[in-house]
């Protein structure tokens, strides 16, 4: 799809958006979300009895443009199993503009992750396998989702079997110039931090960066991590960033070696060189080169691959989502990790029976002594 063909379509939904007051049409049951655009309120349709998730946009804050624009990519899409639905029904009243979408009554994945714990592995793989085969289809039609986020990704069913990637209001068409500062921080791929940054010393000046497929898979790479851990491998990709910076040198040392995690599923931190021994210089140097950094020492030499490949800080050869499906043939996370993501889990799933529980934010966490602190 392209920035004229977007344009086109908006022209012709600007025709026909029909103008009347939420409750001439709908009877409003709850709140389901809110953000800095609007909220989303669950609704049944007057008409048809149809439950309706109906997605409110305030006019004082958006223009009618991106709400057009998000309205029909959200369209466009919707014909995906992977993708929320989107009925044909937008409007406008005197203070809102808004459109209807199918209901997610489990909420988003976010709401399900254990803060400093995650999900178990069955579950993310799950999550990913969707995942994958809604980007290479939004890919497909030319467009960069740009916001790839477990707020964003709606679950249908309680055990992850049926998720849907929704918001898209920041998809832009491939190709499109962006700003350097778009997008959740701790998602953002190197080359957005490093253009925010030439943007500073460029005295407010943008620099050119486009939308590319490639920003959806790192911030697909991070959002894997984010539930399988419960906390982001860093706040910023940035080597002021402690975290990244560990990182960065590590995934450095393993290309500059040309190492191939994949080739030898041994544990992550492990080696399978049999000269790799105490006392001998050369196996030192190999045992530190191979070592995981902090935030990934609970992940299998597999999964290290799998970022490794998805977490790319070269953006032309950062792996596309389909490539990801060559890591499901083992385990991710080592067995220890395991029982205390089991653990975690069974502890939130007791807490939840007594009051709903939902974290404000995930951390990044850091390792100190024998205990890890948020940052």
């Amino acid at each position: 799809m392209t920035s004229l063909l977007l344009d086109e379509m908006c022209h012709l939904t600007a025709q026909s958006l029909s103008t009347f007051e939420v409750s001439d049409h709908f009877r409003v049951i709850k709140q389901l979300g809110q953000g800095s655009y609007g909220k989303v309120m669950l609704a049944v349709h007057k008409g048809k009895g149809t439950p309706m998730a109906l997605k409110l946009f305030r006019k004082s804050n958006t223009s009618k443009l991106s709400f057009l624009r998000e309205y029909t990519i959200s369209l466009c899409l919707s014909s995906h199993p992977c993708i929320i639905g989107v009925f044909g029904i937008v409007f406008q009243s005197l203070r809102l503009y808004g459109f209807a979408q199918e209901v997610a009554i489990h909420g988003d994945l976010f709401e399900i992750i254990v803060p400093q714990v995650g999900v178990p592995e069955t579950c993310a793989r799950k999550v990913l396998v969707q995942l994958i085969q809604a980007l290479d289809f939004l890919h497909g039609k030319g467009l960069v989702h740009r916001d790839v986020k477990p707020e964003n990704i709606l679950v249908c069913v309680p055990d992850c079997s049926q998720v849907k990637l929704s918001d898209f209001g920041l998809t832009k068409p491939r190709g499109s110039r962006i700003h350097g500062t778009s997008g959740p921080v701790p998602y953002s791929a190197p080359e957005l931090t490093v253009s925010e940054e030439e943007e500073k010393e460029q005295h407010g000046k943008t620099p050119c960066l486009l939308a590319e497929p490639s920003l959806d898979c790192w911030a697909l790479g991070v959002l894997l991590f984010c539930i399988l851990t419960g906390n982001f491998p860093w706040e910023k990709t940035s080597c002021s960033d402690p975290l990244y910076r560990e990182y960065k040198t590590w995934f450095d040392s393993q290309e500059v070696h040309q190492v191939d995690p994949l080739a030898d599923h041994t544990e992550a931190g492990g080696s399978s060189n049999p000269s790799n021994r105490a006392g001998d210089d050369g196996g030192q140097e190999e045992q530190t080169r191979m070592k995981a950094p902090t935030q990934f020492s609970s992940f299998t030499t597999l999964a290290l691959s799998l970022f490794k490949g998805l977490l790319t800080p070269d953006a032309k050869a950062r792996a596309a989502p389909k490539e990801v499906l060559q890591y499901f043939g083992g385990a991710w996370v080592k067995d220890k990790a395991k029982e205390g993501m089991e653990l975690g889990t069974k502890t939130q799933s007791r807490n939840s029976e007594v009051a709903e529980c939902r974290p404000s934010s995930f951390s990044c966490a850091v390792e100190t002594g024998q205990k890890w602190t948020q940052l």
